[in-house]
């Protein structure tokens, strides 16, 4: 009677682990994602902002404007603009890290919805790391001596309301050898303190699925020191 007790204990065990090692990756990171607000008044925050639209594209006024675009078989491809009502922010921390999360619509299908989740590291200032190069901004030249890059980085794209089902990682190195960056002219289209991305799934055996772009400019968040409540910038140092 033991023995068949512990049996049927072992097959329990399982079940249950095999039950939870089968969920696949992207589900888990999509539940991470939503319990997991941003604070951009966090202890370990170096630097926190407020993203915008960086305007049209300075070249071409009558260009698409958007914050965010992509381009593949599997997604719903085009511009889209920040979701009203929503709280879009990027977060630099003491440890050299960067968390940065918004939501977006299609510009001319509000139900089309993506959700996009970036998270960095090995922050250099200057230039890219590991043969990596600087995305130009055709209005103000392309000086990054002031700029911060974020070398490695992972970026999941997570489809809602009618964009269900859609989701995709993006992870460097990617194949254009670009990386994420922040600075003036850093979001390519205006020469305003922004941060861009031209993103791609290409691999060096494989070529690219998807690609798109971000481009955001940065307002300094306003905080306030607790039970005094004084706004100030978290701006405190690269």
């Amino acid at each position: 009677m033991k023995t068949l007790r512990n049996f049927c204990l072992l097959i329990i065990i399982f079940f249950i682990a095999n039950q939870s090692w089968s969920k696949p990756l992207p589900q888990s990171i999509k539940r991470f994602a939503k319990s997991d607000p941003l604070n951009p008044c966090d202890v370990n925050a170096i630097r926190s902002f407020k993203l915008e639209s960086p305007g049209a594209y300075c070249p071409s006024p009558t260009a698409d404007e958007h914050v965010f675009s992509v381009f593949g078989a599997s997604f719903s491809t085009g511009a889209y603009v920040f979701k009203e009502n929503t709280q879009p922010l990027l977060v630099e921390y003491n440890d050299g890290t960067i968390k940065m999360r918004f939501q977006v619509v299609n510009k001319t299908d509000a139900t089309k919805e993506y959700t996009i989740d970036f998270i960095g590291s090995d922050k250099t200032i200057g230039n890219p790391s590991g043969g990596f190069t600087p995305a130009s901004n055709i209005c103000s030249g392309t000086n990054t001596t002031n700029w911060t890059f974020y070398n490695t980085f992972l970026m999941t794209i997570t489809g809602e309301g009618s964009n269900t089902g859609q989701f995709a990682m993006v992870m460097s190195p990617q194949g254009n050898r670009h990386t994420f960056q922040i600075g003036t002219g850093a979001n390519m289209w205006q020469a305003n303190f922004g941060a861009g991305l031209w993103f791609d799934d290409a691999t060096p055996i494989s070529p690219a699925t998807f690609n798109g772009d971000i481009q955001v400019k940065l307002v300094p968040y306003e905080c306030c020191i607790p039970k005094i409540c004084t706004p100030y910038l978290v701006q405190k140092s690269k």
